[in-house]
């Protein structure tokens, strides 16, 4: 007795202090992302990207950082009025197969990478999880939405997440 299911009906607010939904202010919903957005930049190497990021720092803007955006609806959606498109930033820098050691830039994709791996029968031991289906298609995200999640698969408990395999980094910060 008085356990169970809860009666969904006694938790909703009636009366007149009852706000109507609004779908545009859901939480990641992609209307609410792009109708804010005034200006997207495209860099293509590092070079372009710090200039970028000393432009945001000079004139004390903010930036939506993407790669491929299939980690948009992850949290609160970003109050930046520029969209900062990592997605042509691709390459696998450096692969060293017998050093099981691999460098790539942020927007990689993360289908790249295991071809790269699967050539010398290796894997991503934090097994990141495709949330394509979930979010809309896709190509399974990057190496840097990856990272920036910490995403990683079931085997986590025992190989660990994604930055815990994760050596370092190069950034930008807009400081010099």
């Amino acid at each position: 007795p008085g356990q169970g299911l809860s009666d969904a009906a006694s938790l909703r607010r009636t009366g007149p202090h009852v706000c109507a939904r609004r779908q545009a202010a859901v939480s990641g919903h992609p209307k609410v992302l792009r109708d804010r957005m005034s200006e997207t930049w495209k860099p293509k190497n590092p070079e372009q990207l710090l200039d970028a990021i000393h432009w945001a720092a000079a004139e004390g803007q903010s930036f939506d950082v993407r790669g491929h955006g299939t980690k948009q609806g992850f949290g609160r959606p970003g109050e930046a009025r520029h969209v900062l498109d990592l997605g042509a930033l691709t390459e696998i820098t450096a692969y060293e197969p017998s050093e099981l050691f691999m460098t790539a830039q942020a927007a990689t994709p993360i289908a790249e990478i295991k071809a790269a791996l699967r050539q010398n029968n290796q894997q991503l031991a934090f097994e990141p999880p495709d949330m394509s289906v979930l979010y809309g298609g896709g190509d399974g995200g990057s190496i840097g939405g990856a990272m920036a999640c910490n995403l990683a698969g079931p085997r986590s408990i025992q190989a660990g997440a994604a930055r815990d395999h994760f050596l370092g980094f190069n950034a930008v910060s807009g400081r010099g």
